[in-house]
């Protein structure tokens, strides 16, 4: 921010709750109150935007440009949407001679075949199949390495042959070329599509053999898993479709969202995956559930009191993440109609609690441990667990705990309108 627009900024009172309105108004403000400085706005990845959305963001922007000479946007997306823009230059990128070269570029540079004759017939015959599309050259790329490296030279121009030449469909034959580890891929894809928030590779390494390989995850607390092993473990679990950002505290995300839109615009999960049946979404955080059940009833994890906040949380790099997602997830699987019932009459809210204090930094949100889960409910806004919560006490109960009532420890409105409607019924 510029010291001559904090102004703007000071206009918006604590606890500003953003809304797109408000947000058109402090930037359109800004513009402004830039007079003719040139400003450039790059907007990426336009497409993947609600329709409704692009159309809005186009007109508010264009009525700018009106407004002002001194500004220049810039939009990348893919065709589709299509939306008309009445001023300023179109560049198709496949149509560039640039965009060819870069493909060629880099086929020599990473497709690790050799540069016999045959190499280079693989190339051209790689590069026209790819129809200017970068990422089904990255997928296939990936494939035929793996080919070259097992001995197989002498059929790389067949197994190139045999790939879909379209993105979705090279997809789905990567997801179900070989049946090893199948379970161990859907949970994979399910931790990076549905996770409460990005996993750190740990983590995620951590969540699949929750659920995939649970017999081994003391071993794997050891110490003697290298960073190395589980970015060739989440490698071969993904089958190369998840990756790291590039961040300083990585994460792991799909190598493009194109992935993303063939698991679920498309169908993808359901058509390689189809014992998921209808319900993807409540199948799925009914599966992640049970890994962060899972994880967090380790045998070393059910008397932690040994542990301090620092330790925990270096020792056990997903119980963090296995507090706070257990519920969400119980959460959503009850939205999408999968029952909870079962699930929150056995709730192990003992250690639960436990984990929860031992993960706090401060006394004052800690829990006593004759918190009701009623209370735990409430304070996690959970609202969908609230109303399916059987035989639960009065929201108007007094505790031992900070608000004293459930009802008071709910953030909000929906949880209060649940709690009030179970108390009536």
């Amino acid at each position: 921010m510029r010291p001559e627009l904090q102004y703007i900024l000071d206009t918006l009172s604590p606890g500003h709750q953003w809304i797109v309105e408000s947000l058109k108004s402090l930037f359109e403000e800004a513009v402004q109150g830039l007079g003719e400085t040139p400003v450039i706005c790059l907007i990426d990845a336009l497409d993947e935007c609600d329709e409704l959305q692009i159309r809005d963001m186009v007109l508010f922007l264009n009525g700018l440009i009106d407004t002002r000479t001194a500004l220049y946007i810039c939009f990348a997306s893919r065709h589709y949407p299509h939306i008309t823009i009445e001023r300023g230059l179109s560049i198709i990128l496949e149509e560039r001679d640039e965009h060819q070269h870069d493909i060629a570029t880099y086929l020599s540079s990473t497709l690790h075949i050799g540069h016999s004759k045959l190499a280079e017939q693989i190339r051209a015959d790689l590069q026209e199949k790819a129809s200017s599309v970068f990422m089904w050259v990255v997928l296939v790329v990936d494939i035929l390495n793996k080919e070259y490296d097992a001995g197989g030279k002498h059929h790389l121009r067949e197994r190139l042959r045999e790939l879909p030449g379209d993105l979705y469909e090279l997809f789905r034959d990567i997801m179900t070329r070989d049946s090893k580890h199948q379970h161990g891929l859907l949970l994979c894809i399910q931790w990076v599509l549905f996770a409460k928030q990005p996993l750190a590779p740990k983590q995620l390494y951590y969540a699949i053999i929750s659920g995939f390989e649970p017999q081994y995850l003391a071993d794997c607390h050891s110490g003697e898993i290298s960073d190395d092993d589980i970015r060739r473990y989440i490698l071969n679990k993904s089958k190369g479709l998840a990756e790291p950002t590039k961040s300083k505290s990585p994460t792991i995300q799909f190598v493009h969202e194109s992935a993303r839109e063939f698991l679920l615009k498309e169908n993808g999960l359901g058509k390689v995956f189809p014992d998921l049946g209808a319900n993807i979404q409540g199948q799925s955080h009914e599966a992640l559930k049970h890994c962060c059940l899972t994880y967090m009833s380790m045998e070393t994890l059910l008397a932690p009191g040994e542990f301090s906040h620092d330790t925990i949380i270096e020792s056990y790099p997903f119980l963090k993440y296995t507090n706070e997602g257990i519920l969400h997830h119980a959460n959503q699987a009850e939205n999408y109609g999968v029952s909870q019932r079962g699930f929150l009459d056995g709730f192990p809210r003992s250690a639960w609690v436990k984990h929860y204090n031992i993960l706090q930094w401060h006394k004052m949100v800690k829990y006593t441990p004759n918190v009701s889960l009623s209370y735990i409910l409430a304070e996690a806004e959970m609202p969908a667990l609230v109303r399916a919560q059987s035989g639960c006490q009065s929201c108007f109960e007094v505790e031992h705990e900070h608000y004293g009532l459930p009802i008071l420890a709910a953030k909000s409105r929906a949880v209060v309108q649940v709690m009030l409607e179970v108390e009536a019924a």
